[in-house]
């Protein structure tokens, strides 16, 4: 018995993690930020027997001399489970209530795999609207810095994630404004331009797991460039990378 609630809660917290990384990329894209926090919000509010054990099997597993790995989380709130329901329904002053925990179990997958979606969504707006705080902070004096080092490739992108249409009449000027003033430079522009305008090219495998990572890299690079408007589809492109990472390679 205890092995099928294993199987089930980690069967159902892979279906959280799936579906919370699509539902994460159009938050982002979105960018609504009540809507966010309406998420963590939820998050901090939802209390059930799973959630509370997680918490509990964290307290353990931190705890000086504690015998826990990572790995037991599972099994560990598995047999905490199984021996609540199974003592619940031998103290049942009745049918119904017996049935209405045993219940419980039926439900287990459902519940597990709500609760973690809600957290996995939750944590990454917090670490999106925790990084846009910062960003505000800071964003006039970072952008002066940063911009004199931009590369080609992040200028192309910075622009495309600005709104600002870069074409082959204005690409010699916008590469000379950033101190390229090589008669390459503006076609080299451009042609990385429109691979960032096309989605299909933007958000797609480049090849390798090695470019892939490189590629990941240079849109965070623009972490800190990017307007406060456009910064949700930054991150969304952001997020579908990342887990193109995970499912590819």
């Amino acid at each position: 018995m205890i092995e099928s609630l294993i199987d089930t809660i980690r069967s159902a917290e892979r279906n959280a993690l799936t579906i919370a990384s699509e539902e994460i990329s159009i938050g982002l894209a979105l960018d609504n930020r009540d809507c966010l926090k309406e998420v963590i919000n939820q998050n901090e509010k939802c209390t059930n027997m799973y959630k509370s054990l997680c918490f509990e099997f964290a307290k353990s597993l931190n705890q000086p001399g504690s015998l826990y790995v990572e790995s037991d989380r599972i099994p560990f709130i598995a047999k905490e489970i199984f021996k609540a329901v199974k003592w619940n329904v031998e103290m049942a002053i009745d049918d119904n209530v017996a049935m209405e925990e045993a219940l419980k179990l039926l439900n287990l997958e459902q519940i597990v795999y709500e609760s973690k979606k809600l957290e996995i969504k939750a944590n990454k707006f917090k670490t999106y609207l925790s990084r846009l705080d910062s960003f505000r902070k800071s964003e006039t004096s970072k952008k002066s810095s940063i911009k004199n080092r931009l590369k080609i490739p992040q200028i192309a992108l910075l622009n495309y994630y600005s709104g600002i249409h870069i074409s082959m009449d204005n690409a010699k000027q916008i590469a000379a404004d950033a101190g390229y003033n090589s008669e390459f430079s503006g076609k080299g522009l451009y042609q990385d331009y429109l691979e960032y305008v096309e989605p299909s090219k933007r958000r797609g495998d480049p090849g390798s797991e090695r470019k892939l990572k490189n590629k990941i890299k240079l849109f965070k690079s623009l972490r800190e460039l990017v307007s406060e408007k456009y910064m949700g589809n930054l991150e969304a492109d952001i997020c579908h990378l990342e887990k193109l990472k995970e499912t590819h390679y």
